[in-house]
């Protein structure tokens, strides 16, 4: 990781504070209030801009959801399911939210269980059978134990099946991908990539099968690690796409120099359309190769890995990945304070026949340096339009959440602002952008601060004094993500604006069962 210094807090202090940072959610779980979520019909749209100090939606519209919003997913019936941390919100026939304790059914489950449920991928998967999938981890007799919950029943029942390895993504639905049994899971932040297939017996339990090794940890850059699909925690686009029978991975590789030198020599050094190629800005020694690799399911073999592009060794900068609906695999390689690349497979349905050069789109990285996209989520539609959501920190080092889109056979649009912070100085969405059944887009976000000014300070513990903010000579404490909310959009992304209970209402098959 970069050790670039922001403020006071050098990367790595700040990548501790964002694994570490917490929702201000409590331990008991969000009630549906059943009253209005906006005191006015006429939608709250983007751009939003946030105010001093820290007045954000609630204040400046009075947005009170009656769910909580995180991360979402979506079923067959395209109801609605969103991470509450600990246990998952769904709507019933009523229109009314419910809770779905999975850390109370896992401690029914087995009598050894404690404590709570922990999501590792805060997105929820479902199979053709309309079969609910979450990757956690659980306690039990005081031993952390990893694996995959799978529920049969709408999430009211589970049962939970270790893994061989920790896992931290699965796959989840998109327009054009293809979940029929459990989804495909993987781990990668800095030893073995490794990939884990699932599947479903005759009798509806899973099997959960061997880990395959997608890239060995041999000859990593030292105190790098080796090998790094994208964080989850922000962005966290898909890093596999299944399409018929074949699971394409992507992932960013930290490792020596000669292990690439051919490649990385080719890379062009002069400007064009205003971006300057990394090769010119970084050392070679300092660029990452990005990878991509095939699970042919039926064979149960993986094809040769190939090279897609160069970005710079930082395990913020990892590929994700979507597949359009003739089986053409589009991949951005992700950015920390920089541009992204693009690039697209020349033959559907395979990583091996070839792929177009990685372009950079997106404002280009400002000559003095004050920061540009960070956090990738990728979703593409039934139209075969690419979405992206992420963080950007230029023009004046105010980290906005933004959205790009590509449509079929154009070129990346200028990006628009969805939400705009009332400082400048680092801070973090936490952000995800999903798509239902019906092809709409949602975004979830909520904000967290650092490097907090006295001013902000001060305020900051007028709002929320129960956080104990302090600061000393060890850093920030007491800081917490807060304010969560939830954009969605029904036209493609042209407009944006606050999803309320109603638009899920009304997203639902008619003929979901209760």
């Amino acid at each position: 990781m970069m050790h670039k210094t922001f403020g006071m807090l050098t990367s790595v202090a700040i990548f501790a504070l964002l694994t570490s940072a917490r929702s201000e959610e409590p331990l008991r779980p969000h009630l549906d209030h059943g009253g209005p979520e906006l005191p006015s019909p006429a939608p709250v749209e983007t751009p939003i801009q946030h105010e001093k100090y820290f007045h954000g939606e609630r204040e400046l519209f009075g947005y009170r959801p009656r769910y909580f919003p995180g991360v979402i997913s979506f079923d067959r019936d395209n109801r609605p399911y969103i991470d509450g941390r600990w246990y998952l919100q769904t709507l019933g026939d009523a229109g009314t939210w419910t809770t779905l304790d999975v850390s109370r059914q896992v401690r029914n489950l087995y009598p050894d269980a404690e404590g709570y449920v922990a999501f590792l991928d805060h997105h929820v998967s479902f199979d053709r059978d309309g079969d609910l999938y979450a990757l956690t981890r659980i306690i039990r007799a005081g031993t952390f134990r990893y694996g995959l919950l799978h529920s049969s029943d709408r999430g009211r029942s589970w049962n939970f099946y270790e893994t061989p390895v920790p896992l931290e993504r699965l796959e989840r639905l998109e327009a054009h991908n293809q979940v029929d049994g459990p989804p495909p899971m993987v781990t990668g932040r800095g030893g073995e990539l490794r990939l884990v297939i699932a599947k479903k017996t005759p009798r509806g339990s899973l099997e959960i099968g061997r880990d395959i090794v997608i890239a060995n940890a041999d000859g990593s850059v030292s105190g790098k690690g080796r090998n790094w699909i994208t964080p989850a925690h922000s962005g966290g686009g898909n890093v596999t796409a299944t399409f018929d029978g074949k699971t394409h991975i992507v992932w960013l590789s930290i490792e020596p120099h000669s292990y690439h030198a051919t490649a990385a020599n080719k890379l062009p050094t002069k400007p064009e359309n205003g971006y300057k190629p990394y090769a010119s800005r970084y050392k070679l020694e300092s660029l990452a190769p990005c990878y991509a690799i095939t699970y042919d399911h039926a064979t149960e073999s993986l094809s040769e890995r190939t090279l897609l592009g160069f970005t710079r060794r930082d395990t913020h900068n990892g590929p994700v990945i979507s597949v359009d609906s003739c089986g053409n695999l589009h991949v951005v390689i992700g950015a920390h304070h920089d541009n992204f690349l693009y690039t697209r497979s020349l033959a559907p349905n395979q990583t091996t026949g070839g792929w177009t050069t990685a372009e950079p789109f997106g404002v280009p990285l400002p000559k003095n340096g004050t920061g540009s996209y960070t956090y990738t989520g990728l979703v593409c539609d039934s139209s075969d339009t690419l979405h992206l959501v992420s963080r950007w920190a230029g023009s004046g080092y105010y980290f906005r959440l933004v959205y790009h889109r590509k449509k079929t056979a154009a070129s990346w649009e200028p990006h628009k602002d969805l939400v705009i912070p009332f400082r400048t100085g680092y801070s973090v969405w936490y952000h995800h952008l999903n798509i239902d059944r019906l092809g709409r887009l949602f975004v979830d976000y909520s904000y967290m601060a650092a490097e907090l000014n006295q001013v902000e300070r001060a305020a900051y513990q007028r709002k929320w004094p129960q956080h104990d903010y302090r600061r000393n000579s060890t850093g920030e404490h007491g800081l917490f993500r807060h304010d969560h909310c939830m954009l969605l959009s029904d036209d493609g992304g042209n407009t944006w604006r606050l999803a309320r209970t109603e638009d899920f209402v009304a997203g639902i098959a008619p003929s979901a069962g209760s």
